[in-house]
């Protein structure tokens, strides 16, 4: 099994906080630009602390909202998350799921899309899910281990790495590596969902798990994950594409949002 991420460079929380004081790549509020009716999107980017990174903010009780997740069957092969959001005429997508690389049609960890078990559980990663309500809305939460019990019953379950945030407090990692990221976060609520993609090239370092914990729960977030960031890390907004890093690999596992007006 290839990872998708790069190994950590291993330094201690305190070493961390120090070097990279969370000031300096959290702002003090966030400005946010509606990009359609229950869309908002809101960017950061500090020259000085070498870091950038895209958030959007989806209401989930917005009526009309249509999920799609890929693949929907098996076999599956690889795309571009642009090339699925065109597809299926999404405004907002982007990658979930690790996958081996080196067959390109292995996703690592659970992945249900509108009911369907397309892989099966790894409990060691986390998982986020989505469940339509009664009212025809829509209701998210994180799972921090992924099980069949957890994942049953819910529409959409996409897998990732782990849960950086859990009942509003950020988890510690024994391992710190700085990377270009793709997390996703919820409000206590189940009701908003937050995405956060992570750059990093020659002048932009990443984020590593914990500041990325700390950047969801400056946002309001109750629960977080991380899904699979380096090379993987693609982002698409209504018809702007953003790469975590470059070059941006084609990716197995996606989600995406397409508003009804």
């Amino acid at each position: 099994f290839a990872s998708c991420v790069s190994r950590p460079s291993v330094t201690s929380e305190e070493e961390e906080n120090a070097l990279f004081a969370p000031e300096s790549y959290i702002p003090s509020s966030f400005n946010w630009q509606s990009v359609c009716e229950g869309i908002s999107y809101s960017s950061f980017k500090s020259d000085s602390a070498r870091v950038s990174y895209h958030l959007v903010r989806v209401d989930l009780e917005k009526q009309g909202l249509t999920l799609y997740a890929y693949p929907e069957t098996e076999p599956y092969k690889t795309q571009s998350v642009s090339d699925f959001a065109k597809q299926s005429g999404c405004i907002l997508a982007f990658n979930t799921s690790p996958f081996d690389t080196s067959s390109a049609t292995e996703i690592r960890g659970v992945h249900i899309a509108k009911g369907i078990h397309i892989s099966d559980c790894i409990e060691k990663y986390a998982a986020l899910a989505l469940k339509k309500t009664s009212g025809g809305t829509w209701h998210a939460c994180v799972i921090a281990s992924q099980n069949e019990k957890a994942v049953e019953e819910n529409d959409f379950v996409l897998g990732g790495f782990f849960a950086v945030v859990l009942d509003g407090q950020a988890q510690h990692f024994a391992h710190h590596s700085y990377e270009a990221r793709m997390g996703a976060g919820i409000s206590a609520d189940g009701k908003t969902l937050y995405i956060m993609m992570v750059e990093k090239t020659n002048s932009l370092r990443g984020l590593s798990y914990q500041q990325c914990a700390k950047v969801f729960l400056a946002l309001g977030c109750s629960n977080a994950l991380e899904f699979d960031g380096g090379h993987s890390t693609e982002l698409y907004l209504d018809g702007t594409t953003l790469t975590g890093t470059s070059p941006c690999r084609k990716q197995a596992a996606m989600f995406g949002f397409k508003v009804e007006e």
